[in-house]
């Protein structure tokens, strides 16, 4: 789950992807990819004392870094705190590996990434996806930076399956739309 720029609504749509494939009975991984600007674990309460910084600067284990989130049923893999170190290690060659051995334990793994117009750590993590969600903040969000998001994810080769529109104003919406907007 990607997008152009902070406060898009990454982390809101990849725990709302995350809680609804729980509640059908997935198990389901969340991994904050953002290192950088680290906020899940603040965001939804989470406390660890193996984060993902320790699992990448090798001083933990993988399962001492994987969490549950008893309240939704999500696993989570994240930083408690920004970690500008571990960011910098980001490769594709040791990801692909922790994300096979995810794979393997898991339904499904939702990874939150860095914004792609800022920092190149989300292109990183896009190629060792398999599907990439593109959210962009309705009505806010300036088509060139946009085009920009989705520029840099062509250059690697890689595609969105679909955009997310967050948080789209339904009153608003419905004066642009019409009266049909509710029932589109």
């Amino acid at each position: 789950v990607t997008s152009s720029h902070p406060g898009e609504g990454k982390s809101t749509t990849a725990m709302g992807l995350a809680q609804m494939a729980a509640l059908a009975g997935k198990s389901v991984i969340l991994v904050d990819g953002d290192l950088r600007r680290s906020r899940m674990a603040e965001t939804f309460g989470w406390q660890q004392e193996y984060d993902f910084a320790d699992f990448i600067l090798e001083t933990a284990d993988l399962p001492e870094t994987i969490h549950l989130d008893r309240d939704t049923g999500v696993h989570y893999l994240a930083a408690q705190t920004p970690c500008q170190e571990a960011a910098d290690d980001l490769s594709e060659v040791w990801l692909r590996p922790l994300m096979a051995e995810l794979k393997r334990c898991f339904d499904l793994v939702i990874i939150d990434t860095p914004p792609l117009v800022n920092v190149a750590d989300g292109l990183v993590l896009g190629a060792v996806a398999e599907s990439i969600v593109y959210v962009v903040r309705w009505d806010d969000t300036r088509r060139a930076a946009v085009r920009d998001g989705l520029d840099a994810l062509a250059e690697v080769g890689l595609r969105p399956v679909g955009v997310v529109l967050n948080p789209v104003d339904p009153k608003a919406a419905e004066k642009i739309y019409g009266d049909g907007y509710a029932a589109y």
